[in-house]
């Protein structure tokens, strides 16, 4: 017989996060999809004997990947995923993830003063920068380079069928912009 707490890895934390959403006044469609995905999470955590202690993002990630939640979703899962582990770690339960960007770096020192235009001078909420952010891993910075926009879109089409949202295009010409100006002021 199972422990209680190897069946239901997650203990409460589910029901805080559900709250936390609530909260910020998520809608409860959305919240019924997070419920899908971490339950679905909770549940292979406790097949494979993950423990909470154990839990990282990358390891909610492939967690996640092994379940049976349609592939076509995994994008947003994947998401979900990353969200929960995040509200874990603000609760010093969860491990906290580095960071995949080096701030001492060149393209580090590029991400933070872009995600700063962002907030300051655009006015985003942290959650749009973190969407925004996604595209900026394939760009090169580097004058000599030749700037690469186009490989995070090359498909006209996500996993499910459905067109892409037009949003994610609509950043380039902002962060590209950005990234003019910022090369035109080394100079």
């Amino acid at each position: 017989m199972k422990t209680s707490k190897t069946s239901n890895p997650l203990g409460t934390y589910l029901q805080q996060f559900q709250e936390h959403l609530e909260r910020q006044f998520y809608r409860p469609v959305t919240i019924a999809d997070y419920d899908r995905c971490l339950t679905a999470l909770n549940s292979k955590m406790a097949e494979l004997s993950v423990s909470l202690e154990q839990l990282d993002e990358d390891t909610a990630v492939n967690l996640i990947a092994k379940s049976d939640l349609p592939s076509c979703r995994a994008k947003h899962n994947r998401f979900m995923v990353h969200s929960f582990v995040k509200f874990l770690v603000s609760l010093g339960v969860a491990k906290p993830t580095p960071e995949s960007v080096p701030a001492d770096t060149e393209r580090g020192l590029l991400k933070r003063a872009y995600e700063e235009y962002l907030r300051r001078q655009r006015g985003l909420s942290e959650r749009t920068i973190f969407h925004s952010s996604s595209f900026q891993i394939g760009v090169s910075v580097s004058p000599t380079a030749a700037l690469d926009i186009t490989s995070p879109w090359s498909a006209s089409r996500s996993d499910c069928g459905h067109r892409k949202s037009s949003t994610d295009m609509d950043a380039v010409p902002v962060f590209m912009i950005y990234v003019i100006r910022l090369e035109f002021e080394r100079w």
